[in-house]
Order: structure tokens, then C-alpha cells, then sequence
């Protein structure tokens, strides 16, 4: 079963099964400057190795946790494949945190490194990390990726990162990939299996149909649970290529859409009505749309409701519910031959606040419902 297999051992098995096939593509800095980068199988699973070793020539040793923090990049995903494969432990953290909560993040997750993956045009990215090196004691190295050097900060690419020793032996993957999410007095985290996470990826990609015969084109960074199941993970179970695209700018987000075939988008729910406005709710410009809900623990859940509709949309809309850090569910927001009932709802229970997925009338009488979970007050349980 997938199961069994680590993310990065899901990529190693793809490098082997299809080495030339495309696997990511998105924009990375190469010798100052940003280019659109491809890799294949082969090349992304070098990649990780490479920068494995770099991590594991530092000092860093197995079982001890970094905090990645980066963006929809292909960088982000090899410093995360690259830190699993040194046998760490990865916390994971968007990089529009600031330096305070990167630093309290780090202290209560006990990261030895910092791994900052990616470049932020506006943004002063690795004078953020060393703020937050500064206030966390046990953090004693700060690592780029794809990313401006700096004075002071290793990078895990390039020539000093090749110069790396290729025969060096590593160690077995770990396997932990943990998410950060905000709770009532700062942030809680999240330890994900790999059996989750590719059962998530797995329903999601046979619900928009994703076949290997479309990209995937995530505009989520691969730094949460949605994040990982919709993107990389998704699109090595399914044989599609991924496409990143991080800062939607209308040139660099058109130019990863404008392809054929049209790619299977996956996109926070925001930005929905900005693409029925733009016309791209259509199948000569999408293969489907999938759209990110997020729904929190506690108070903020009485305020939640349904993503607002997009009107005329030609496309397969899906939406993916992500319920914290603890689950997602994928489900079609219309058009659904089996139940034109189903929907997302909440059912308040004694003060507990159950969410069901999808509802439809069972054969034998009652309800089937799929995607149960309960908010008891201490967060999302998955039923």
C-alpha cells in the first residue's frame, strides 16, 4: 500500500518506473536569476539526494527536527525531499509568517536549522529567518535554497552544494512531515502519516479525473496538508506533471496555465471569482478547479459558511475542505450525478459541532454520509 512509503520514497519509485517523465516545474533562481525551472523524475530525485548530503555534511544529524519555510516553488518541495532524506524531522511554515512567530515555532517544535526555500520579490525573506535564529536557542544554522545568498546563511545549492560527497550513504528517510497552524495562544502542530496524506491525494485525484493525461497546477505551497496532498503527492499518484506557481502575478500565473492540455487548477477559494472575472472557468483553459476552504477549531467555526458560487462556470468545480491541520475532503460543489443534495454542513450537537462532507439518501432508508468529522473544542477529530 502507498501506505507503507515515505513521500520521497514515492518520488524514487517514480524516478525509476518513468526517469524522463516530467515531474515539477515553476520558477527557481539559477545563477541569479529567476527562470522557470523543469525537472524530471530523475533530475528532482538527484536533486533531493543532493541536497540530503549537503544538510547531513553540515551537522545535522537523523531524527532531529528543521523548519522549512518557503512557498509554491519547486525549491520549497526539494528542501523538503531533501531534509526527509536526511533523515529529519520537517515543520513546515509558509513564509508570510513573521519573524516573531517563525521564532516561536521553531523554540516549541525544538528546531536544530532554519531551511529557507525560494525568493520573495518585497519581502526582506532571510533577514526575517535570522530575526528568528536570533530568538530561538536551540536553532544553529540557517540554509537557503533557491534563494539570494547571504553572509551567514549555508546554501543547499549550487556549487558549494555539489561539491558535496556523492557516495556518501543515507540515512533512512524519516518519513515526519509536521504542519503548523495557528491556535488560541499561538500554534499547534501536526505530525502527518504518509497512509493519510496519499489517501487524500488519492480520493482527490479521482475525483477531478486527473489521469497523468493534465497537469496539476497548485497555487498552494506544499507546506500543510492541503499543500502536499493536493500537489506533489497527488501528482505522483496519479503520473501528472506539477506545475507551482506561488505569487499569482497575471504573467507568471497565465504562462503556467496557458498549456495544453489544460491543467487541473488547485487554488485557494479567494481567488475563484478573480478567475470567473478573468474567463478562465473554461475547459479550453482549465481541465477542472479545485478551491481551498479552510475551516479552524474553536469559535471562529460558528462563523464559517459555504464558499461563496461562481456563476457560468464551465469547468468540474471541486471544493477541498481542509479542516485545520487534522483532515481534507474533497468534494464537487455542483453537478454531482450521484446526490444533488450534497453539500457541506454543520450539525450542532450538545455544543459539539460535527461537519459532514457529503449527505445523500441511503437505498435502505436514513443517510450515507461521507467525510465525518467533530469539532469538540479541542479540534478537529476525523471520524
Amino acid at each position: 500500500t502507498l501506505g507503507a512509503y515515505s513521500l520521497s520514497n514515492l518520488l524514487r519509485g517514480a524516478a525509476r518506473l518513468d526517469p524522463h517523465g516530467p515531474a515539477v516545474s515553476g520558477p527557481l533562481r539559477r545563477n541569479s536569476a529567476i527562470t522557470q525551472a523543469r525537472f524530471t523524475y530523475r533530475e528532482l530525485d538527484r536533486e533531493a539526494d543532493c541536497a540530503a548530503r549537503r544538510l547531513m555534511a553540515l551537522g545535522l544529524a537523523p531524527g532531529e527536527r528543521v523548519l522549512v519555510i518557503g512557498g509554491a516553488d519547486p525549491a520549497c518541495l526539494i528542501a523538503l525531499l531533501g531534509a526527509a532524506r536526511a533523515g529529519l524531522a520537517v515543520v513546515m511554515s509558509h513564509a508570510g509568517r513573521g519573524a516573531r512567530d517563525l521564532a516561536v515555532i521553531a523554540a516549541m517544535s525544538e528546531a536544530a536549522a532554519l531551511i529557507g526555500a525560494g525568493e520573495f520579490p518585497g519581502l526582506d525573506f532571510t533577514g526575517r529567518l535570522f530575526e528568528a535564529a536570533a530568538h530561538a536557542a536551540g536553532v544553529r544554522l540557517v540554509a537557503l535554497y533557491g534563494a539570494p545568498p547571504a553572509d551567514g546563511a549555508v546554501a543547499l545549492d549550487g556549487p558549494e552544494a555539489e561539491g558535496g560527497a556523492a557516495e556518501t550513504e543515507l540515512p533512512a528517510d524519516s518519513g515526519a512531515f509536521i504542519s503548523v497552524d495557528s491556535a488560541p495562544g499561538g500554534f499547534a502542530l501536526t505530525a502527518h502519516q504518509t497512509a493519510t496524506l496519499a489517501a487524500a491525494a488519492l480520493d482527490l485525484t479521482a475525483r477531478i479525473e486527473a489521469d497523468g493525461a493534465a497537469p496539476i497546477l497548485s497555487l498552494l505551497a506544499p507546506l500543510s496538508f492541503a499543500g502536499l496532498s493536493a500537489g506533489p503527492i497527488a501528482a505522483i499518484v496519479s503520473g501528472s506533471p506539477l506545475r507551482l506557481c506561488g505569487l499569482f502575478g497575471a504573467q507568471s500565473f497565465l504562462a503556467a496555465a496557458d498549456t495544453a492540455p489544460a491543467p487541473h487548477l488547485i487554488a485557494p477559494d479567494a481567488l475563484g471569482p478573480a478567475l470567473a472575472e478573468a474567463g478562465l472557468l473554461e475547459p479550453k483553459q482549465l481541465a477542472s478547479l479545485t478551491l481551498l476552504t479552510r475551516h479552524q477549531s474553536g469559535p471562529a467555526l460558528r462563523g464559517a459558511r459555504e464558499p461563496a458560487p461562481l456563476h457560468d462556470c464551465a469547468v468540474p468545480l471541486f471544493d477541498l475542505i481542509a479542516l485545520a491541520e487534522a483532515a481534507v475532503l474533497t468534494r464537487r460543489r455542483s453537478g454531482d450525478p450521484l446526490a444533488p443534495e450534497t453539500i457541506a454542513h454543520y450539525i450542532d450537537v450538545d455544543g459539539e459541532i460535527v461537519l459532514a462532507c457529503e449527505t445523500r439518501a441511503a437505498s435502505g432508508g436514513g443517510l450515507d454520509v461521507r467525510g465525518l468529522a467533530v469539532e469538540d473544542g479541542d479540534g478537529w477529530r476525523s471520524m
